[in-house]
């Protein structure tokens, strides 16, 4: 199953994993949803993102309970990143997920979404949703060509969605494309 998994990844992606788990990298799966969102807000600020998640970030971690599961990555006692999942009945969603400058520099992202994908192995779901990427029709995701490629990188599939529909009322809003 894993050898699979790998096999379908882009070398670069395999390279990564084992040189996350070489540098020492430990990946435990932690119930600190507060340890996890200041580590988001700090990774999400560097990132040029101002608007607060805490409340939706513990709300869903709350809500979903037994089906979300939380990953942290350190090395030693240094927190370098980690994944917020979910899950339905045949799926795995990677909702949020943050890093460390130090955690990138380890590969910390690349052996948390592979330790996320063999959890969902495990527990026989399906499919595992890496949740977006970028897609020329939107031009707000523009800046996500980085963690598309990041996500290209562990194989599978990329699936289309039929464009979004949206109505605006507000004529100032329709002006801004909010």
């Amino acid at each position: 199953m894993e050898n699979e998994l790998l096999k379908n990844m882009r070398p670069k992606t395999r390279y990564n994993i084992k040189l996350a788990q070489k540098k020492g990298v430990k990946i435990l799966v932690s119930q600190n949803i507060q340890e996890f969102i200041n580590l988001w807000h700090s990774s999400a600020r560097k990132r040029g993102m101002w608007l607060s998640q805490k409340q939706e970030i513990e709300g869903l971690f709350k809500i979903f309970k037994n089906k979300a599961r939380l990953l942290l990555a350190y090395n030693d006692q240094e927190l370098l990143g980690g994944i917020l999942l979910t899950y339905s009945l045949n799926s795995a969603f990677y909702i949020y997920a943050g890093s460390t400058k130090t955690g990138k520099q380890l590969f910390a992202p690349t052996l948390l979404a592979w330790e996320a994908i063999k959890i969902a192995k495990q527990m026989e779901l399906k499919y595992f949703d890496f949740e977006g990427i970028y897609d020329e029709r939107y031009s707000q995701t523009k800046n996500w060509k980085g963690f598309t490629k990041f996500k290209e990188g562990f194989g599978g599939k990329i699936v289309e969605y039929p464009r979004t529909l949206v109505y605006r009322k507000n004529i100032f809003l329709k002006l801004l494309n909010l």
